[in-house]
């Protein structure tokens, strides 16, 4: 949430799941968010459809990212990140606290590849919203949604490093602390060619926190940064989960075809 001009604006995107009776489709969730986004007086754009001719601002569009869990499952989630953090982090906004009964896992028990999924997704989605032509003619709200993207990246770096190395708290100040802290003495080999990314991943997880459009100053510059560091960070993890090394990005298209690797 950004406190600005006497109003608070909710920034992109809330992730809410409902947890029910019943199994609903798609179509009707989608149908709920857009509701919801209505009901604030605000557009409802989910980024994963974006387009360039949709008109995106922090101030006139929100997506609140609804998901349906059927109570009969909650005793039996899968040992997957998003459930960890639900299980340690979320809170209880309607109806009975459900959160109790998700049985105790610990961060050990999450696949390490989690990690790397989501880095690669966040990536992928940095580079497919903001080809460079964008950055020719960058209104406000691009430069606005920018920073979003850069941050989920940012975010996601530290996300899948402390998942590798089972030091992932489900807090971004504590991720961010964790990662300064340890990055040197457990990723030697990253350290060397990025030593800088604990500066930009603090640099973001402020903007996460108490979100300012103006204090990033360059963030196309921070585009190109996370792009080049995502990119060692998959190869790196690639090499530590595959034993293959990958020079270059069809390296990684190649090996992650290739190769049928479990963790």
């Amino acid at each position: 949430i950004m406190y600005k001009k006497g109003k608070f604006i909710p920034i992109n995107d809330y992730d809410l799941y409902a947890v029910t009776s019943k199994n609903f489709s798609n179509e009707i969730i989608e149908k709920m968010c857009a509701e919801a986004s209505k009901s604030i007086g605000k557009k409802c754009i989910n980024f994963n459809d974006f387009s360039e001719d949709m008109e995106y601002s922090v101030g006139k569009t929100f997506y609140p990212d609804i998901r349906v869990i059927n109570i009969s499952e909650i005793k039996k989630l899968p040992t997957f990140l998003k459930y960890f953090e639900i299980k340690y982090r979320a809170t209880t906004i309607y109806g009975k606290d459900i959160i109790k009964d998700i049985p105790k896992f610990n961060i050990r028990d999450v696949p390490r590849s989690e990690g790397f999924r989501f880095l690669m997704n966040r990536l992928s989605l940095m580079i497919m919203h903001f080809p460079y032509s964008v950055f020719k003619g960058l209104t406000e709200s691009d430069k606005e949604r920018l920073i979003n993207f850069n941050m989920k990246t940012a975010l996601s770096s530290a996300e899948a490093l402390l998942l590798y190395s089972k030091k992932f708290i489900a807090s971004y100040e504590k991720r961010s602390e964790i990662l300064k802290k340890t990055y040197k003495r457990d990723f030697k080999e990253l350290y060397k060619q990025i030593p800088n990314l604990p500066e930009i991943v603090e640099r973001y997880t402020e903007q996460k926190l108490r979100p300012n459009y103006d204090q990033i100053k360059d963030p196309i510059g921070d585009w190109f940064t996370l792009r080049d560091y995502a990119g060692e960070i998959i190869k790196f993890l690639l090499l530590k989960f595959t034993k293959k090394k990958a020079e270059s990005v069809k390296d990684v298209s190649k090996i992650i075809n290739k190769v049928f690797f479990r963790f």
